[in-house]
């Protein structure tokens, strides 16, 4: 289980090739890199194998909008890193990182990062294959078992929470589900 924290990071605006904006995130180069035992993954030797997973972005305040958490020419991004990477990182930049809290992590990914995104995957193949053999088995007349079973079928592609494909609740929606797939571990 990966031991990690969310670390909110505030990222600007630089002026980039021919005048275009590009976001200014944070020369990671800069961070003292923890010990090589206390990676996520590789070796230890570059600043990702202290980080599980890449930016989670904040999808409702982008540099061009205007919102307490996320003024003009800045937006949030979370980090999920080991917390010794993150004391460092830290260390180097102050004023535009910071450790949240689970419980500020979750609304913060719940509601920013996959807020945009629909509780449920729907798989449309799936769904229509299944209408289209109920009606047609209907328009034979096909037995009433038969027609039973696959109206009992079409039911369990409409529960989300069933493996049968058509409807599928989006294991990354929600935080928890997320945490849980991935056995992410944050320390209190």
């Amino acid at each position: 289980m990966p031991t990690v924290v969310p670390l909110l990071v505030v990222i600007g605006i630089r002026v980039g090739p021919g005048g275009r904006r590009e976001a200014d995130h944070p020369n990671w180069a800069l961070v003292l890199l923890p010990p090589p035992a206390d990676r996520l993954s590789g070796d230890g030797t570059q600043r990702e194998d202290f980080t599980l997973g890449s930016w989670h972005y904040d999808k409702c305040c982008g540099h061009d909008t205007v919102t307490p958490d996320s003024p003009l020419n800045t937006q949030r991004g979370v980090r999920l890193v080991t917390p010794e990477f993150a004391a460092n990182a830290l260390v180097v930049f102050p004023a535009t990182m910071s450790i949240l809290t689970e419980a500020q992590w979750e609304a913060f990914y719940d509601n920013h990062v996959r807020g945009h995104m629909p509780e449920n995957r729907v798989n449309i193949e799936a769904l229509n294959a299944l209408k289209v053999e109920l009606d047609l088995r209907t328009a034979l007349a096909s037995p009433a078992p038969v027609l039973a079973a696959l109206r009992a079928k079409i039911a369990k592609a409409l529960d989300p929470d069933d493996a049968e494909p058509g409807i599928r609740a989006d294991p990354l929606r929600r935080w928890a589900s997320f945490k849980t797939a991935q056995s992410i571990v944050i320390p209190p």
